[in-house]
């Protein structure tokens, strides 16, 4: 273990909230030592900080190449006397320069074997090292358009592509895509986490689905996921039917949504005011298809936002960001004003691919079945239309009308 990963460990034993800065910058594939990145690696996915518990975490070998438990103690209670971020710089520095050395020697092995021409080798080298320099970019030759333009296809339309659950939206926007924001926006109460879950417990059946919930528990968010899986009503009064043995279908349909949501991948968070560095977070640990974030306004305040505005801007700015840069679905939800607006800026449309308004369109006296119409005001590379639904509020689901 070189001094640089040593300080970046200890710092961030002694410095915990750190660890969403420095994660933007290294990953546990930067470092050299395998015994660093193993202690990394538990820093990012199970939050621990301590040798006591570090120890029951980490592989054998690693506590044998330490020196024992002794030497883990040792190294994670070294005094920091460096700022950790520019510790981490360093060390996604030296992954660079040890990636663009291997790059090199590979061409030079493959020019001395005549596998390559000179000039195919030199490309091959600036390709790859300017990957490394700039992994966010990807630079496609007019002579890649064939295959640029099938992957743009298959991206776009797959019979199979899981989306929102309501046939007439998802033919739409194509689905729930990678790379892309989708927004739902809505008055208070209208519908957004309901909306928001329902596609989570799609697509969770198909891949990882991380829902950061910054307004409701995650005991809450459990509810309405079990409530549109078992189609049971998980309103007080219902609650208090079942424990008083007055439902007994309802708690039929409660195990059973409580199951079907078991077997799938999805991961609720509970975080308050979550930023944008805790989001890109959770996508390098739990690497998903769809980032959940709700929602948009009660997001952490950027640094140096001097307003609202610009906060609420800079976050919509940053969710687009997430996914285009990890390859994800990410969705967010939205307050509207008073006047069908999106609150403090009008950024999150500009910024979105996906821009879903959704619009009551009766409410007879609390009916549990709100008529409503789902406005796809902005679909990038495709149509914008309306759709009529059924928003089941009784039973957390938007349904299609017959």
């Amino acid at each position: 273990m070189n001094d640089f990963e040593r300080i970046l460990i200890s710092s961030l034993s002694h410095q915990p909230p750190l660890l969403s800065a420095v994660s933007s910058i290294v990953s546990p594939e930067h470092f050299e030592s395998p015994e660093a990145a193993d202690i990394y690696a538990q820093m990012l996915t199970r939050q621990a900080f301590d040798p006591s518990t570090v120890v029951k975490l980490v592989k054998p070998e690693t506590i044998n190449k330490l020196g024992g438990v002794a030497g883990l103690c040792e190294v994670m209670a070294f005094a920091p006397s460096r700022d950790p971020l520019m510790v981490a710089q360093a060390i996604r520095a030296d992954w660079e320069r040890r990636r663009a050395a291997a790059i090199f020697d590979y061409a030079h092995r493959r020019l001395d074997n005549r596998e390559v021409t000179p000039l195919d080798a030199l490309n091959e080298v600036l390709d790859k090292i300017s990957r490394i320099a700039s992994p966010s970019s990807h630079v496609v030759s007019a002579q890649d358009a064939e295959l640029a333009l099938q992957e743009y296809e298959e991206s776009v339309y797959s019979k199979d592509a899981p989306g929102l659950g309501i046939d007439a939206l998802d033919r739409i926007i194509g689905g729930v895509r990678p790379g892309r924001l989708h927004i739902v926006a809505a008055y208070p109460g209208g519908g957004k986490t309901t909306m928001m879950v329902q596609t989570a417990l799609r697509m969770a059946k198909h891949g990882r689905v991380v829902f950061v919930s910054g307004e409701m528990t995650a005991s809450q968010i459990v509810a309405v996921a079990v409530s549109n899986l078992g189609q049971v009503d998980m309103s007080p009064e219902a609650i208090r039917r079942r424990k008083m043995n007055q439902d007994a279908d309802g708690v039929v349909r409660v195990k059973a949504g409580l199951e079907a949501l078991k077997t799938m991948q999805l991961y609720i968070v509970d975080h308050k005011a979550p930023s944008l560095a805790d989001l890109n977070l959770y996508c390098q640990q739990y690497k998903p298809m769809l980032l959940v974030c709700d929602y948009l306004q009660i997001m952490k305040s950027p640094e140096n936002a001097q307003n609202r505005e610009q906060e609420v801007a800079r976050n919509a700015q940053g969710l687009k960001s997430i996914a285009m840069e990890h390859q994800c679905a990410v969705m967010t939800g939205s307050q509207l004003n008073r006047d069908g607006q999106t609150r403090e800026s009008d950024a999150p449309f500009h910024h979105c691919d996906v821009f879903m308004r959704i619009e009551p369109q009766n409410d007879a006296n609390g009916s549990v079945d709100l008529s409503v119409k789902i406005n796809v005001l902005k679909n990038r590379g495709g149509i914008t239309r309306s759709v009529d639904a059924l928003f089941r509020r009784h039973l957390a689901t938007f349904a299609a009308l017959k």
